[in-house]
């Protein structure tokens, strides 16, 4: 009866083309895949607005647009490339939407299907004629995804090395690809969607599954949830994505706040996550605000702490080795900002700081040499040409002795020496060390890196000064 009265109405245009992951399944998977295409298709009507599914219509391309041309003849003799190009995109443009099912996950299946990267492509290059591309995981497939994820994966896709049931049609594919680009930005651009699918779909879950344990729903181990959360706020610590990392950071506070309380040595990495973020975007006050919670989260720590044992036990070594080192690299990002913000003497205190923690847990090393290199900035900064020397002279002994002696680091903390013997006028102690380390910029990062450049120009400027 409800069929007899939807057919008395006006015929709606789908809203979305679907999409299956993978076309060649065994007769016996037909029906946990549909009721997963059925999930999907609830969750894309939800996310769009509508709540009743029977208002939505979906075109199922593989019921429409046959990819098995060797049983219709006559379709696969007008479906060549320009179709693939021209016909198949104006029926995207007609639905509005491509709905992506990506489904099975842990096996795959669209990375080495040529029409499932094309059309995935097709919609993404449709993007000003309105066609938009939805990616969607079936909610009982979440669980599987974040144990099966792999980044390695989601970074590979070869659409000259992908399948079709049709050589016909993987030809014609492989055409229309080749009649607009190269395949390397074909495949650069679906890994850069892919990925970012991926990314976003590992926060949400992510979220969720922190929001549970908040609330009691859940018995996954909050230290896991905490990694994961900083695991994508890491990947899309970039400009364009600052507010979703910080969201995900600011979950792992509130996460590890409401089930360990306010000192949680893992609060003092995520406070440092957060200052760290917003270090990169100079807002230097701000960042700093971070870095003083994580350095008051530490002290509460240091006053619970009980003496660890390294050597009785291992695994307490090396948790302790861990924490000494974040807060080191802390104590580092405190003392840029201070130094950032004109105050360079609080900065020579916490450069001090992070020297002193790692010298308890490593002695000398790289990561002591990058402190002793933004210390003598900040001496530099002060006036103090002598402190500077002695501590970019160490930093580059150490960096020598690290990583070698035509290492860009090492070259930068020799150029640095340098321009300090060049501020107290001896050019006969300055020109040695800046054409030197000019050489081994120039033959570790070539002529045209931004370093080399830089360096080539001001070593220009400082013969000319010296020589006047």
């Amino acid at each position: 009866q409800r069929q007899r009265q939807q057919r008395r109405q006006p015929r709606r245009p789908p809203r979305m083309l679907l999409q299956f992951w993978r076309w060649m399944c065994p007769t016996a998977m037909w029906g946990s895949r549909l009721r997963e295409v059925g999930e999907a298709e609830a969750a894309a009507a939800a996310a769009a607005g509508t709540t009743e599914l029977e208002q939505d219509y979906f075109w199922i391309d593989l019921f429409c647009v046959s990819q098995h041309p060797q049983q219709q003849a006559q379709l696969a003799e007008r479906r060549n490339a320009q179709w693939f190009q021209v016909e198949l995109g104006d029926m995207m443009k007609a639905v509005g939407t491509v709905l992506q099912v990506m489904v099975p996950w842990e096996e795959q299946g669209a990375r080495k299907r040529a029409w499932c990267l094309w059309e995935a492509h097709r919609a993404m290059s449709l993007a000003s004629d309105g066609v938009e591309l939805v990616m969607l995981l079936p909610p009982s497939r979440s669980s599987g995804f974040l144990q099966d994820f792999n980044m390695g994966k989601a970074h590979t896709v070869e659409v000259e090395a992908a399948d079709a049931t049709s050589i016909s049609d993987r030809e014609h594919i492989l055409q229309a690809v080749a009649s607009s680009m190269d395949y390397a930005s074909f495949n650069a651009q679906l890994v850069t969607c892919i990925r970012d699918w991926c990314m976003e779909t590992m926060a949400e879950l992510a979220e969720q599954i922190a929001d549970d344990i908040i609330g009691n729903k859940s018995t996954i181990p909050m230290l896991y949830v905490v990694a994961l959360l900083g695991l994508v706020g890491d990947r899309l610590s970039t400009p364009h994505s600052f507010n979703r990392a910080r969201e995900l950071y600011s979950k792992q506070v509130e996460l590890i706040k409401a089930v360990s309380g306010t000192a949680h040595p893992s609060l003092i990495g995520c406070y440092n996550n957060l200052g760290l973020l917003f270090l990169r975007q100079h807002r230097l006050s701000e960042s700093l605000e971070y870095y003083k919670m994580a350095a008051a989260v530490y002290e509460d720590v240091q006053k619970l702490d009980l003496v660890l044992e390294p050597a009785s036990n291992p695994l307490l070594g090396r948790l302790q080795e861990r924490k000494e080192s974040t807060v080191a690299v802390m104590f580092l990002n405190m003392a840029e900002c201070y130094r950032g913000l004109g105050q360079c003497k609080r900065a020579l205190k916490f450069y001090d700081k992070s020297l002193k923690l790692y010298h308890s847990i490593g002695g000398e090393s790289v990561d002591t040499a990058v402190v002793y290199n933004n210390k003598a900035a900040a001496y530099r900064d002060m006036g103090d040409l002598v402190a500077a020397a002695e501590n970019f002279c160490r930093a580059y002994l150490l960096y020598q002795l690290s990583l070698g002696k035509t290492h860009p680091h090492t070259a930068l903390a020799l150029f640095n020496l340098g321009l300090v013997y060049s501020q107290q006028g001896s050019a006969e102690r300055a020109m040695p060390l800046l054409q030197q380390a000019y050489s081994y910029m120039l033959c570790a990062l070539g002529p045209d890196h931004d370093f080399t450049r830089a360096s080539a120009e001001t070593l220009s400027n400082v013969t000319k000064r010296l020589m006047k």
